[in-house]
């Protein structure tokens, strides 16, 4: 139904007239809709930008001097993309009677210029106070129940009567009805969760759902304000409307319309989603510079891998032409397409220093990275590269890339902890660290079959011995140490420290273990080593690898080297 920037009749209404302004999708601002009647101008969400406000004043300005009409302006949520151009109605109030509504506790908000659940905090934007004029499902009006007068001067007055909406769901669902002319009802419904005030609005066959569908998302769900019950409650609740009334069109608050059917589904599979969003960490201002910078170094850390993966490629590709496996080369040269990997990366540095020049928002760079990391994601399997990159840096990678989407979402990493014996399983990381995945009696075994031949030859062209000229040294504690941890992450995250020691140009390494005061933990030394080891952008990464491991990173300087230290919290 929705055509943009034009007029349209509302289907299911007697003379309400629609005009969407739909945005493109972005943080800075919300789709916008005026509705025209004889009696007034209803404006849903005046949005985030002046540009927007100035086109909503546009269409609005002549329609006022023709027919002196006064203007409601209805707040789906206090967010600022959704409503920080109340800022700048002083204009329109000089020309017109214009009362603002939004829902009570909404309306709490902006009276005390609250920063945090409006997002202007991660906005980054001032917040000054604002008094609505209207309160909309206010508790007394829940509680009371009767017919009241909204308006103001002149013919501006309609009719509002607030009822607790019998639905089948068994959940509280309230309904304000207003009348705004020629027999023509807006319906407001409740729909806490993305944030306390969240409303609905129904018009004829049209329902407003404002951010309904994106209240589960990253960096959304989980906001200050956001409430995971309150979201299901109002997720259910509007399921049961689009299955009573006769609804047959959405319009969001980002995007475009949508049918009630394709609606509906939407909110099941979000029914579906929320299972797994039960412990959401908080994303307030705090939580999006600490995103931020895991986002650049991230990304930082996704480059220097693919960058080593591409060039083993390179590499592999080259001598396997050159040894006339024409077919071969070109096999594994596609496996990867590093180019499209460096555009992405590019894009993402350029989008830096924008934000480093105040010209985007943090929020925008770190919902950048994860539609990077996203789209690497669709186009990396590790499993193609299992037979000529060791299996410990493919899972790093792929754990780099998941673990920033699950930080982005607020919610736990996925570990699988179990016991074992720490000393053991160290024995077993040396003696894998030093293995390959070739042996030369592989390759003559395999000349009579051509694909065993040209894998195993490819394993020993890819192989890069980092540890060739490291000597290991390993002291074991006496007693056995019995430690509970993700077994795989932790022997990842031991490997690629190592790797890191190692082209640091360490040649002696010696790794004890320890036991102390209920204290279990690894000690690496560097012997004979007087500088840094790690830089310290390489050094934090590796100290949020282990964390996820729930085991603490710090540097460690002794007689003999320099090194670091694992520190568990206790053996079991």
């Amino acid at each position: 139904m929705c055509k943009p920037d034009q007029w349209q009749i509302v289907p299911g209404t007697f003379n309400a007239n629609l005009y969407s302004h739909i945005v493109k999708p972005d943080v800075y601002s919300s789709n916008s809709f005026i509705i025209r009647t004889a009696q007034q101008l209803s404006l849903i969400d005046p949005g985030g930008l002046e540009t927007q406000w100035e086109h909503l004043m546009g269409i609005m300005v002549p329609i006022i001097e023709a027919e002196s009409l006064p203007v409601f302006i209805y707040i789906t949520h206090c967010h600022v993309d959704h409503c920080l151009m109340l800022s700048k109605i002083a204009p329109l109030k000089e020309m017109t009677d214009v009362k603002v509504a939004i829902q009570e506790e909404g309306a709490k908000l902006l009276i005390a210029g609250e920063g945090a659940v409006s997002m202007a905090d991660l906005y980054g934007y001032p917040v000054s106070s604002f008094t609505p004029h209207i309160q909309l499902l206010s508790l007394k009006d829940k509680t009371d129940e009767i017919e009241r007068k909204t308006g103001g001067e002149r013919n501006f007055v309609s009719d509002s009567y607030v009822e607790n909406f019998e639905n089948q769901t068994s959940r509280p669902f309230f309904r304000q009805q207003i009348s705004i002319g020629d027999r023509d009802v807006l319906e407001v419904y409740h729909t806490p969760g993305h944030s306390p005030d969240s409303v609905c609005f129904r018009l004829g066959e049209v329902l407003f759902i404002s951010d309904l569908l994106f209240a589960i998302g990253p960096m959304v769900a989980g906001i200050t304000g956001w409430n995971r019950q309150d979201y299901i409650d109002s997720v259910h609740n509007v399921m049961w409307l689009l299955d009573s009334l006769n609804i047959k069109h959405c319009y969001s608050g980002h995007g475009d319309s949508m049918d009630a059917g394709v609606v509906k589904s939407m909110l099941l599979k979000i029914l579906e989603e929320e299972k797994g969003l039960s412990e959401l960490t908080e994303f307030n201002r705090e939580r999006l510079q600490y995103v931020k910078q895991h986002a650049i170094d991230t990304l930082e850390e996704v480059g220097n891998i693919f960058t080593i993966i591409a060039g083993r490629i390179y590499t592999l590709s080259y001598y396997l032409d050159r040894l006339e496996e024409s077919k071969a080369a070109e096999k594994f040269n596609n496996l990867l397409d590093a180019d499209k990997i460096e555009q992405y990366l590019l894009d993402f540095n350029d989008l830096i220093e924008k934000v480093r020049a105040s010209e985007k928002l943090d929020l925008h760079l770190v919902r950048a990275a994860q539609k990077v990391v996203q789209k690497i994601m669709r186009i990396f399997d590790e499993k193609q590269f299992e037979n000529i990159i060791h299996p410990s840096f493919l899972r790093r990678a792929s754990a780099l890339l998941k673990d920033f989407l699950s930080l982005v979402r607020g919610i736990n990493y996925q570990v699988e902890q179990e016991t074992f014996e720490l000393n053991g399983f160290v024995k077993i990381l040396l003696k894998d660290m030093s293995s390959s995945l070739y042996t030369d009696e592989s390759i003559f075994e395999s000349l009579d079959n051509d694909d065993a031949f040209i894998n195993s030859l490819a394993a020993r062209i890819a192989h890069v011995p980092i540890f060739r000229d490291v000597e290991f040294g390993f002291k074991p504690a006496k007693e056995e140490i019995q430690v509970y941890m993700d077994r795989q992450r932790f022997g990842d995250a031991f490997q690629g420290l190592s790797e890191q020691i190692a082209i640091a140009g360490a040649k002696d390494i010696l790794i004890t273990t320890f036991n102390e005061h209920r204290r279990a933990g690894i000690k690496i030394i560097v012997r004979g080593f007087k500088k840094e080891i790690i830089p310290e952008r390489k050094f934090n990464m590796h100290c949020r690898r282990f964390l996820t491991c729930g085991v603490h990173l710090r540097r460690l300087e002794s007689d003999t080297g320099r090194g670091v230290c694992l520190d568990f919290s206790h053996g079991v």
